[in-house]
């Protein structure tokens, strides 16, 4: 079951698996809200259920709710140097940036998704 809150700017989306009536969380995905863009703030998987088209899954329903959903470019530094509250948007190597490189090339996020979010004008490329 996905279960959906918000909380200030955070959008917080949980997958839970129901076995005999005790829900365990499967996996949960933050959304940074910021103007008007949302982004990809954190994101889990328990390890057993990885790479098995969860994390693939909540993004595609991501963005048939939110249109567009953001991946920060910037670098865990940039992000802790701006001190934002709650932004965690930056992207882990390696296997955060194996996952946009993979949404990127099955054509599920576009490019200009990719991007810095403290230099409106650029994108990255993978």
């Amino acid at each position: 079951m996905l279960k959906k809150s918000i909380r200030n700017n955070i959008i917080l989306w949980r997958l839970t698996l129901d076995t005999n009536n005790n829900f365990h969380i499967i996996a949960e995905f933050e959304f940074f809200i910021e103007n008007t863009k949302v982004w990809l703030n954190e994101c889990f998987v328990t390890e057993e259920l990885r790479r098995k088209g969860i994390a693939e899954f909540i993004i595609i329903k991501a963005i048939e709710e939110f249109d567009e959903i953001y991946f920060s470019s910037a670098d865990k530094g940039e992000h802790r140097r701006r001190n934002i509250e709650n932004d965690k948007r930056y992207i882990e190597p390696p296997d955060g940036e194996n996952f946009v490189k993979a949404l990127l090339v099955k054509k599920i996020i576009k490019q200009e998704w990719y991007k810095n979010p403290f230099n409106k004008d650029s994108y990255s490329i993978i």
